[in-house]
């Protein structure tokens, strides 16, 4: 029930005012199962988008595709809602926050090619 949707939401949701986290303390999350890639759900059906909204790239929780209490089937957790999460956690705990996801269609979920992008430099001993 760990890797499930709800739970996996609630961990993040509560990382938000978690007071034990320090603002500016390093919040490690990860994440290791199944991605999946898609189009959006106005071009769900076509084969290709010509929109910013596609591909929709997701980490997938283990109950995706099973019916809810309420008969409806459990989504993946999408990078859109991901984002949405990160940038509420950095609003209020900082920006220390390093996401490891060791999935398929993981790319997304990392920062856009035009912020700045810091690195540890490779040293050759």
């Amino acid at each position: 029930s760990y890797a499930c949707r709800g739970h996996i939401l609630q961990v993040l949701y509560s990382l938000i005012d978690n007071q034990e986290i320090d603002p500016g303390d390093n919040i490690l999350i990860y994440f290791a199962g199944h991605g999946a890639r898609y189009n959006c759900a106005k071009h769900f059906l076509k084969p290709t988008c010509d929109t910013n909204s596609c591909p929709v790239e997701t980490p997938c929780p283990l109950d995706r595709d099973a019916l809810d209490a309420e008969g409806r089937y459990v989504p993946d957790i999408s990078d859109r809602e991901l984002d949405a999460l990160f940038t509420e956690i950095c609003r209020v705990q900082g920006h220390k926050i390093t996401f490891i996801a060791d999935c398929c269609y993981a790319h997304s979920f990392s920062r856009t090619p035009d912020t700045e992008l810091r690195s540890i430099h490779h040293y050759s001993f």
